[in-house]
């Protein structure tokens, strides 16, 4: 399990963000993308990594990619729905088609990014749940 916090990017206040996805590159490219939002950024590379470290600490909002080895988005996402986890997760995949949206959503993702990942998109997106979250 990889986990990362900026200094730069990390107040008290600050956003609790998981990425969960299993490809350096676009781990790098969202962490660069966030660096401008007040976030506290921790990433991990699988579904099990996931599901493991939601039950050690709290974060506002997932960023979960869809396509990973061994357990994918989807059915990480229903369990975590099943054992009762309400906060907002954000599919981010490579599947763009509306019936890949559809599954997302269906799967228990409260929205979906598709890539490439549109930096301003991204942020759009995230701020759209911050403001849901209860204070």
């Amino acid at each position: 399990m990889q986990t990362e916090s900026d200094t730069n990017i990390t107040r008290e206040n600050s956003t609790r963000l998981l990425l969960v996805e299993d490809d350096l590159t676009s781990q790098k490219l969202i962490r660069l993308s966030l660096q401008k939002m007040d976030v506290d950024l921790t990433i991990v590379d699988s579904g099990y990594d996931c599901i493991e470290i939601v039950q050690k600490q709290s974060f506002d909002i997932i960023l979960m990619d869809i396509r990973m080895p061994i357990m994918d988005g989807y059915k990480t996402t229903k369990i975590l729905r099943r054992a009762g986890l309400t906060i907002p997760i954000i599919a981010v995949t490579a599947c763009a088609l509306k019936d890949d949206r559809e599954k997302c959503i269906s799967s228990g993702c409260n929205d979906y990014i598709s890539k490439p990942i549109r930096i301003e998109r991204l942020r759009e997106i995230i701020n759209k749940h911050l403001i849901t979250l209860p204070n």
